[in-house]
């Protein structure tokens, strides 16, 4: 039950309202809204990232789909559409060269759906590197291992 109000008082103090919005890119765009564009390059539509508060910059960024929530529309209309062009042209064929010139379309869609997650990580990843290992974490890691 701790867990669960500590959980309800974070939600509170920052402003998450739900389980979906607590995405990487979200949370990231909050803390620090510069990295908004980085993220999603465009997502806060012309808006100055260092003069916007970060909740402005969190509903801006969280209309970018990233993570297990994907955009429906893109999923149903264009890469599904994609995928049955790229599957019908090639004919069954797997060589390299074949994938590589039919497959421009399908590359394409892939990487402005995933690329945001991908950018978000790499944020994360750099952030939270500088934080030093908490007592005791080497031998938990090692028993988690083991």
């Amino acid at each position: 039950m701790t867990s669960i109000q500590s959980g309800r008082r974070y939600d509170f103090k920052r402003g998450f309202k739900s389980k979906a919005q607590r995405r990487l890119g979200t949370q990231l765009g909050w803390w620090d809204p510069a990295y908004a564009d980085r993220i999603a390059p465009g997502c806060l539509d012309g808006a100055d990232a260092s003069t916007m508060h970060g909740a402005d910059c969190a509903r801006a960024i969280e209309k970018v789909p990233m993570g297990v929530l994907t955009d429906p529309r893109a999923d149903n209309d264009e890469l599904l559409g994609a995928v049955t062009r790229f599957n019908r042209l090639r004919n069954r064929a797997t060589d390299r060269a074949t994938v590589t010139e039919l497959g421009a379309e399908l590359r394409q869609l892939l990487e402005v759906a995933l690329m945001p997650t991908w950018r978000a990580l790499w944020i994360a990843h750099d952030v939270l590197s500088w934080i030093p290992n908490a007592d005791g974490s080497e031998r938990r890691w090692t028993d988690d291992l083991a």
